[in-house]
Formats: structure tokens, C-alpha cells, sequence
């Protein structure tokens, strides 16, 4: 027996994604940073990361820049247009009577796509530049508003260079499993397949898009898509794959009634609460007496269900809270505070805009309920879990409790209409002895029911192993 094969390497792994996983402005970012963590350092792979669109610059990947073996980031050729060709601004125009910052906004926006068009690739060989960082000492151990329907983002993404350059990493490189997140990424490995001898592949599909959109399609002006042709091509997609992976049972289940022979697995997110927040009642008295600014907290990332839930906070929820509780006070966090309509609607007595916050935990010590009253989406609301792990009770709907370990009146309080909302959130801020108890069972429940050992379970039953 040789000495490379006397010794087993780790399983390797490549994941794809679309964005880098730094700065952390969504749920995606925080699941695929978890589930990161997970494979390196509690399975011991070895993982590389391809992300379609990104840096190589340390800001932008964070701790896994030492964590990873290797990162790709391909860049289309480009090829030059005229640019007056490309800027337009038909919002300003149409928004002077109305609104000229919102119109402005809209159309940097839609200027931005077109410029990201103008500049995509020819269809010629070379279409990639491959830009690599390798990690020498993982190398040489052991040997990012609205959420367009799969059919427009599989459009997106199925361009030369990503294929092209994903089909030259595939090749050159001994994976055991290849890790797709997002569905709508599948255009890239779709090569893949039917080969006869590959890695595993897994779908990692975040949340179930079709019935995400199917939720939203309620409160919108406009018929977006076309539901059953968007199940069919998202089902049709996953059932390609060798296992895929939901962080609801409710989406596992949506999933299975179309795919009854599919291989697909819950995977829910772990939360830990970070070391210095944890929480008792001598901890807590003091997060009480020093911290606490805010009685309300909402963060979030710039999409529709976020932006749906922060106006129906903002424009329904606190002008009842503000009669009853005149000072009350919230702080908005996240991405969703660049919405302009969020920001007009924010403009009120009590409302702070902090933006994007630099410390998680600071944010959320410094609240006392986190308020989601979120109508739509679909997957699980990071959000929700977030403020349970770090000690906060989480009054939102039956959406925005989906998928997490909320108990109703234990972990905080689950209501479907704006004035059971609002009787919730003055219950428990009425009541110093109500709050303490659903903030201290709220991190409780976390320890105890998302635990990396609990949560990957069913991931580490994969049989992972090349294929053929």
C-alpha cells in the first residue's frame, strides 16, 4: 500500500454560491456561514468555495478566508458599448410631482443592471478569468427587493463564464461532494448530472421558491409568474440532484409531496449564543439596567417580505402602540433601511435608523422584544432565531415562526392581526417579570433545540462518496 493511499484524506467539498459570504446582510449569508463552520471544523473536510459573484479581499470573506482551502471568483471578458447607450432616467422623470429621491434611486438601480449587461461576456473562448486564493497552510495540511421567479434567475446565471470556469474546477479538482445554494444556481453544474463518474451533488435550497413566491404574489399590484410553470421547473431542477437540503419541515414536506422519491433532509440553522451574552437572572438584570435603549427591534435584509414587514410595523403597528405607549421607541438594522419607503415610513416619533450595525450582539442587548410582524416569505426568519439566542422575545406571525422552536406565551408571542400584535408587545413590555422570563427561556430553548450536534444530524447521515 502507497503512502497516499495508507493515509484517508478529509472529504472534500466545493460550494457554490452566488455571493461571498462577507459582509453579512442576509439569511443566506448567516446559514451558509454556519453550515462553513460545520464542515471545517467539527467534520474536519477540506472545502473550497466558488462564488459567482465577489472579492478576494479579506472583508469579504471574514473568518473563512483562513477557513477555506481554496476561493474562485470568475470574471466575465468584457467588451465595450457605448455607455449613453446604457444610462437612462425615466424615473426621475416620471417621480418630479412625486418623489425625485425615490426616482433617483430607482433608476442608479436599473442603471446598474444594465451596466453589469453592457459588461457580461462574449460568446468566444476565453470567456473567464479565474481569480483563485489558495490557502497554503489548508493546502498543504494532508494532501447578497424582490426575489425574481427560479425561471428569471436561472437566466442570470447560466452565462459561459460561470459554466466554463466551474467546468475547469470540477475537473481539476478530486471533490466528493459538490454543494449548490440556492436551485437557481443549477444551470452551472447542470453539465454534471449525467456524468457517469462525479461528486455527490446536494441542493441546498435555502427556501422553496415557488411557494416563497406564491405567498408574496398576495400582497402584490401584478400578476409575477406563473406558479404551476415555476413549481414544475424548480421540482424538475431538484430532482436532478442527488440529495437536497430545506431548513423548514414545512418546506421538506412541500417538497416531497412532488418528489416522493427524492432525497431530501431538514437541516435547520444553529444558533449559539456568542460568549459574553449569555444569560441569567443576575446577567439579565444588568442587560436591563445597562443596556437596554430600545423597547422594539426589527433587522433585516433589502427584500420583499422584509420590506413588507417593516411597513406594516411602521405605517399599522406603532401608530397603535404610539396611543397606547407614547414613548415607545424602536431601532430599524440591516439592509431593509436603505428602502426608501421604509425610511419615509420611519420618519416618526421613536424610530431610529441605525443602518447597517457592526455588532449583532450590541444590537440586539439593546432591545428589549424584537417586533416581526412578517406576512409572507418563505424558509425561516434568521431574525427569529438570532433574538432568541441572544436573550430577546420575539413577538411576530405564523410566517415569521415557521421553522423555529417559538413557543407562544413562553418564548415570547405568535399573532396573525395587528391589534393581537399590538396587545402582545404592550403585554410584555408592561410586565418587567413576563419579559425576563421569555428572554431567559428564549436562550434556553436555542441550547437546547439548535445545537450543531441536533441541527446536523440528518446532514451527517449523507452518504457522501464519488459517484460511479
Amino acid at each position: 500500500m502507497d503512502g497516499e493511499s495508507a493515509v484517508q484524506r478529509p472529504v472534500r467539498a466545493l460550494f457554490v454560491f452566488p455571493q461571498s459570504t462577507h459582509p453579512v446582510v442576509n439569511g443566506a449569508q448567516v446559514r451558509v456561514n454556519l453550515l462553513l463552520r460545520h464542515l471545517t471544523d467539527d467534520l474536519g473536510w477540506e472545502v473550497d468555495f466558488y462564488a459567482a459573484q465577489g472579492l478576494l479581499r479579506r472583508e469579504s470573506w471574514g473568518e473563512n478566508m483562513d477557513r477555506l482551502r481554496k476561493l474562485f471568483v470568475p470574471s466575465p471578458e468584457r467588451r465595450p458599448r457605448r455607455l449613453r447607450q446604457a444610462i437612462k432616467f425615466p424615473h426621475v422623470r416620471a417621480a418630479l410631482h412625486k418623489g425625485v429621491i425615490e426616482g433617483l434611486y430607482k433608476d442608479v438601480r436599473d442603471n446598474l443592471k444594465r451596466l453589469i449587461v453592457m459588461y457580461t461576456a462574449a460568446n468566444h473562448k476565453p470567456t473567464f478569468t479565474l481569480h483563485t486564493f489558495v490557502n497554503e497552510g489548508i493546502a498543504n495540511r494532508g494532501n447578497e427587493h424582490h426575489a425574481s421567479p427560479v425561471s428569471e434567475r436561472l437566466k442570470v446565471y447560466d452565462a459561459p463564464h460561470y459554466r466554463d470556469s466551474l467546468r475547469e474546477i470540477i475537473e481539476s479538482e478530486q471533490y466528493d461532494v459538490v454543494i449548490v445554494g440556492y436551485v437557481w444556481l443549477s444551470r452551472m453544474v447542470e453539465w454534471l448530472f449525467d456524468q457517469p463518474r462525479r461528486p455527490m451533488l446536494v441542493c441546498d435550497t435555502i427556501d422553496v421558491q415557488y411557494m416563497r413566491e406564491q405567498r408574496l404574489q398576495a400582497f402584490r399590484s401584478f400578476q409575477s409568474f406563473d406558479f404551476e410553470k415555476e413549481k414544475a421547473l424548480e421540482l424538475s431542477l431538484i430532482a436532478k440532484y442527488d440529495a437536497a437540503l430545506t431548513i423548514t419541515e414545512v418546506d421538506r414536506d412541500e417538497l416531497r409531496l412532488g418528489l416522493p422519491d427524492a432525497d431530501i433532509r431538514t437541516v435547520m440553522v444553529e444558533m449559539r449564543c456568542p460568549p459574553g451574552y449569555e444569560l441569567d437572572a443576575a446577567a439579565y438584570a444588568v442587560r436591563r439596567d445597562e443596556q437596554h435603549q430600545y423597547d422594539l427591534l426589527f433587522i433585516g435584509a433589502a427584500n420583499e417580505a422584509n420590506r413588507l414587514a417593516a411597513l406594516t410595523l411602521l405605517r399599522n403597528i406603532m401608530p397603535r402602540l404610539a396611543e397606547r405607549r407614547p414613548d415607545i421607541s424602536l431601532a430599524l438594522a440591516g439592509r431593509i433601511c436603505d428602502d426608501p419607503a421604509v425610511r419615509r415610513a420611519a420618519m416618526r416619533p421613536g424610530v431610529k435608523i441605525l443602518g447597517y450595525v457592526q455588532s449583532v450582539p450590541d444590537y440586539y442587548a439593546s432591545g428589549r422584544v424584537l417586533a416581526a410582524p412578517i406576512p409572507a416569505g418563505g424558509g425561516v426568519k434568521i431574525k427569529v432565531l438570532e433574538a432568541m439566542a441572544h436573550g430577546v422575545p420575539v413577538v411576530t406571525t405564523p410566517v415569521g415562526a415557521e421553522g423555529t422552536p417559538l413557543e407562544n406565551g413562553v418564548h415570547g408571542a405568535i399573532v396573525d392581526d395587528n391589534d393581537a400584535f399590538t396587545d402582545a408587545v404592550l403585554k410584555l413590555l408592561g410586565d418587567a417579570s413576563l419579559l425576563e422570563r421569555c428572554s431567559l427561556a428564549a436562550q434556553q430553548c436555542v441550547r437546547e433545540e439548535l445545537s450543531p450536534k441536533k441541527v446536523y444530524e440528518a446532514f451527517d447521515a449523507l452518504p457522501v462518496a464519488r459517484r460511479g
